[in-house]
Parts: C-alpha cells; structure tokens; sequence
C-alpha cells in the first residue's frame, strides 16, 4: 500500500486529496472488482493508473490491508457512538 497507493489515496487508505477514500469505496469492497482495477486498468478513464506490474497475491494483500483499515474505521465510530 505505502508504495503503490497512500501517494493518491492517503495514509491507511484516508483520502488525501483528488482520490477517494478506499475505505469507503464501493469498488475496494469486492476483491474481483478491486483487483481488474489494479491489474487491468477498469478505472482508468478516470484518473486511475494501472498496476500490472503487482503480483496476484500483491493485490491480495492491499486489499486486505484496506478491509482491514475499513473495519478499524466502523469499529471506532460505533465506539464513538
């Protein structure tokens, strides 16, 4: 994540500027979307580069780390609530 993605979308995936909140982003929510987005270029239209120079399991491990970070982040507003 550090390397190919927190430039754009921010540190632990909370927007940072011009690229969207992965947290909350429908298409980072489903790991097939997520990784035609990644590898093939499904946003590219719309600013998003494509990575395929990141491995299968690459991909699979930034998703992780964004459903991870996305669950951190309900957790503490329930907690707030």
């Amino acid at each position: 994540y550090l390397a190919s993605c927190m430039y754009c979308h921010g540190f632990y995936g909370v927007a940072g500027g011009g690229a969207p909140d992965l947290r909350g982003s429908a298409m980072a929510a489903n790991e097939q979307a997520f990784s035609q987005v990644l590898l093939k270029g499904t946003l590219q239209s719309r600013g998003m580069p494509v990575f395929d120079d990141l491995s299968e399991q690459q991909v699979e491990e930034i998703y992780h780390y964004i459903r991870l970070r996305t669950h951190e982040a309900s957790a503490l507003k329930e907690k707030e609530q």
